[in-house]
């Protein structure tokens, strides 16, 4: 994955985080048709389509003991619909799971 470089600009710094870090964000380049504002407005255009190119992939920020929770969960949720067995093994009886659990 390229890597795009920040214009050096206060809003840039600003914005880091949030454009190239864990999170989605949306962007609103906002243009003024006046012949006035033509170098403003042309800055404006170039600064949104660096952004643009920016690709972030935000995953879910969770503690090593809340993913351990959530996939017990969807193990036993798995065990009570479909009946599978856990490690190869034929059945398994709820106190082996409360010990993983409390682990």
């Amino acid at each position: 994955m390229p890597v795009v470089p920040y214009r050096e600009s206060k809003l840039t710094h600003m914005l880091k985080p949030f454009l190239g870090g864990n999170a989605k964000t949306s962007m609103v380049a906002a243009l003024s048709p006046a012949a006035v504002n033509y170098d403003e407005t042309l800055g404006t255009l170039k600064y949104a389509n660096q952004v643009k190119e920016i690709k972030n992939v935000a995953k879910i920020n969770e503690s090593p003991q809340d993913k351990m929770i959530r996939e017990l969960k969807e193990e036993i949720e798995r065990l009570r619909l479909g009946g599978a067995s856990v490690g190869g093994r034929g059945n398994v009886d709820n106190s082996e799971l409360e010990e993983k659990m409390r682990q």
